[in-house]
């Protein structure tokens, strides 16, 4: 590194800002990766050159990706890498700046860190991801407009699959030449219309806000006696709590752009023919079903037997086992394609409270970027690093005896000791490129079958 930020030294002189980020603890342990003894002394190394204007610190690595990117699961809590940039800046001195990184997504945050004398810089990536004018609605008082960050990482998974960078939150986020700042036509007085959005759900209340920022009057009705639509499930599952807060930012644009709300409000055909509006949008969202109409088996309409009375569709059985985790049955099999939060959750739900749950799953899928699955392998490609597809990544904590762990590129939802097993299917092709399998079952090399019964850090 220091022949390295020589040569660039070298190149842009000594009034040209360079810096280097660092990963103050990989959470491997000293046999596996970067401790903070060890950042300790390379920081004063490397503040000894200087070659350097500034540290930023982080933390994990892509064997512990999850802790280098906490999705919403992740406990530690806001600003969790102060310590380690506080121990850095007490090393450096006045020799470098330092930065710290790390679940910032407001100003008060960020102000803290500093007044503490735990770094010199903020950074926030994913917050700013959100909403780029965090900052400056901040200072001109307009806290209320900001987009808040939920940690859901879809923008950090995209990055995974080579996709373009956008955010599940904010539709602007990587639209900007479009839907950005200034290209929101407003319609003159002649033209406002009385529109009626029949749905209280993500797409609904977005339909409404954008209608109502435009210049019309917008009514929005929901049949529940709360917003949010699915989400309100979600935000009440293991590790999805922070959807809350995708709500949250819907509920306060509304109301920002003047949008009625009416909750405990159901219509018909009938009712809508009645109401004396100009157009009517319905948003009343999709449903989960249990056909088990799947891209791996395009020869069929459904799974065989799908019908039957314990076959239940994702949310319903959510649903019956936040009531009671029991009344799902001693043994429970869990079909998913998406690799998601919605199944695993469910799983964690029913296995702590001992139910015998396997999750069956294509090995290929990509998965949720909040998911964290720590497990060994009997399969001889994945102890030699093979990509076999299973959402897996090693703990943070591994155990000494554990033979092997594969790993994927993404970070996967912790899971109960007992009761959950994972089984995987993928060929051979797609599992070599890491990429969804679209070749039905029967057809499928079934070379990276893997089960294993998932574990709960240790924390």
């Amino acid at each position: 590194m220091i022949d390295c930020a020589e040569q660039v030294r070298r190149r842009v002189g000594n009034d040209f800002v360079v810096g280097v980020r660092l990963s103050w603890d990989e959470f491997l342990g000293p046999d596996g990766g970067i401790t903070p003894d060890q950042s300790e002394e390379q920081i004063e190394v490397l503040a000894a050159t200087g070659l350097f204007d500034y540290f930023s610190i982080s933390a994990g690595g892509y064997h512990t990706i999850h802790l280098a990117l906490p999705g919403m699961e992740d406990e530690s809590g806001e600003g969790w890498l102060a310590p380690f940039s506080k121990r850095a800046k007490a090393i450096v001195g006045s020799r470098a700046k330092v930065m710290v990184v790390g679940k910032i997504r407001d100003l008060y945050t960020a102000e803290a860190i500093l007044a503490d004398e735990a770094a010199d810089m903020v950074a926030m990536a994913r917050q700013l991801l959100t909403d780029a004018y965090t900052v400056q609605k901040t200072r001109d008082g307009r806290e209320h407009e900001i987009i808040r960050c939920n940690r859901c990482n879809e923008c950090a998974g995209r990055l995974w699959e080579h996709r373009e960078l956008v955010c599940a939150l904010n539709p602007v986020s990587g639209r900007e030449a479009y839907w950005g700042a200034g290209t929101l036509d407003k319609v003159s007085r002649e033209q406002r219309k009385n529109i009626l959005v029949v749905g209280g759900g993500p797409a609904g209340m977005k339909a409404a806000a954008v209608a109502a920022r435009r210049g019309h009057t917008v009514r929005l009705l929901e049949q529940r006696g709360e917003l949010g639509g699915h989400r309100r499930l979600y935000e009440r599952l293991p590790g999805m709590g922070d959807w809350s807060i995708a709500i949250d930012n819907l509920k306060r644009e509304i109301a920002n752009a003047g949008v009625t709300v009416e909750l405990d409000t159901s219509v018909s055909p009938e009712t809508l023919r009645t109401l004396p509006v100009d157009e009517i949008v319905i948003a009343t969202g999709a449903v989960y079903t249990r056909d088990g109409l799947s891209l791996y088996r395009p020869e069929r309409n459904a799974i065989p037997g799908a019908d039957q009375n314990h076959v239940y569709d994702v949310a319903t059985a959510a649903r019956a086992a936040l009531a009671d985790p029991t009344s799902l049955g001693s043994k429970v099999l869990i079909v998913d394609e998406t690799g998601a939060h919605l199944s695993f959750a469910l799983a964690e739900i029913l296995a702590a409270a001992g139910v015998e749950v396997e999750v069956l799953s294509p090995g290929c899928t990509p998965v949720s970027a909040s998911m964290k699955i720590s497990t060994s392998f009997t399969s001889s490609r994945a102890s030699s690093g093979w990509e076999c597809g299973l959402p897996t990544s090693i703990s943070s904590r591994p155990s000494a005896n554990a033979r092997s762990t594969c790993t994927t590129s993404g970070p996967v939802q912790s899971m109960p000791k007992r009761g959950v097993r994972l089984t995987a299917w993928c060929c051979r092709s797609c599992a070599r490129r890491s990429t969804r399998c679209i070749t039905p079952p029967p057809k499928c090399f079934r070379t990276s079958i893997a089960s294993a019964t998932a574990r709960r850090h240790a924390t």
